[in-house]
């Protein structure tokens, strides 16, 4: 989870942990955590970790908003990925916030990936024939 905070505040965001949304006043935050891999039936919701912010010129964190994002680790060691129905879980309680994906490496390395609802097409579909 280190190095994914560094990364996020590298580029300029105000990086926090997610709050506990059950509470009416946000004030409650729970420890960031990182997925642990699990993907049978017996497996939880995958944990977000961290919700990033745009500083802006009226920004304080007393009063944060919505966040421009919310991040999910996933450590390489793991060895696979959240099922689709994981993801889909995870997009539904995060609601209008977009969900990024972030795996990170052992040697500090963190690639970030933007999450989307649903599978995507990626049939080719009928393809003329180069000849023609």
């Amino acid at each position: 989870c280190y190095w994914t905070y560094a990364q996020l505040r590298g580029l300029g965001y105000v990086v926090c942990r997610p709050r506990a949304y059950e509470v009416g006043d946000g004030s409650r935050a729970v420890a960031p955590a990182a997925w642990d891999g699990r993907t049978g039936p017996d497996a939880g919701p995958v944990p977000l970790s961290f919700e990033c912010h745009q500083p802006q010129s009226n920004f304080a964190k007393s009063r944060l908003g919505d966040p421009a994002f919310r991040v999910f680790v996933c450590a390489t060691t793991g060895g696979s990925l959240p099922t689709v129905t994981q993801l889909d879980a995870l997009l539904a309680e995060s609601g209008d916030v977009p969900v990024k994906a972030a795996v990170a490496a052992g040697d500090g390395t963190v690639l970030l990936f933007d999450l989307t609802a649903g599978v995507p097409d990626v049939s080719r579909g009928d393809e003329e024939d180069e000849d023609e």
